[in-house]
């Protein structure tokens, strides 16, 4: 991925994928279907609803109780800049393909790193339990 940000080689065969299809994919997050996508997308898009839920609720508790920035928002920070760039970055290169799947993953493990560290309000608490 850093190698095609900086070459940006016309040599190879890349295929974008459209905003429409990523965004769609993101919603249920399609990183995480394993076998069958007509049975798992109904309950990755409970999963991405809930940390959807879980990061807005974390965001608001924290604006609230006016905690400044710390380092454990590193993750939160890389994760943004891994789903911009699934919107940019195409989705083959050469011979490798599901890049933006892939991309897609890292982003949610940084997110779902970045909430686990968060300490848990009693308002979370109640959006997990």
């Amino acid at each position: 991925t850093v190698n095609f940000i900086l070459k940006k080689s016309h040599d190879e065969q890349l295929s974008f994928l459209s905003f429409s299809t990523l965004l769609n994919r993101l919603i249920e997050s399609a990183p995480i279907i394993t076998l069958n996508h007509d049975s798992d997308f109904v309950y990755t898009t409970a999963i991405t609803c809930l940390w959807l839920l879980l990061t807005i609720a974390t965001v608001i508790i924290r604006f609230n109780n006016k905690i400044a920035v710390n380092l454990n928002d590193n993750w939160l920070l890389l994760s943004i800049i891994i789903f911009i760039s699934y919107f940019f970055l195409p989705d083959s290169i050469a011979t490798g393909g599901y890049v933006s799947m892939r991309i897609a993953l890292y982003g949610f493990l940084l997110l779902i790193l970045w909430i686990a560290m968060q300490p848990l309000n009693k308002y979370i608490f109640m959006i997990i339990f």
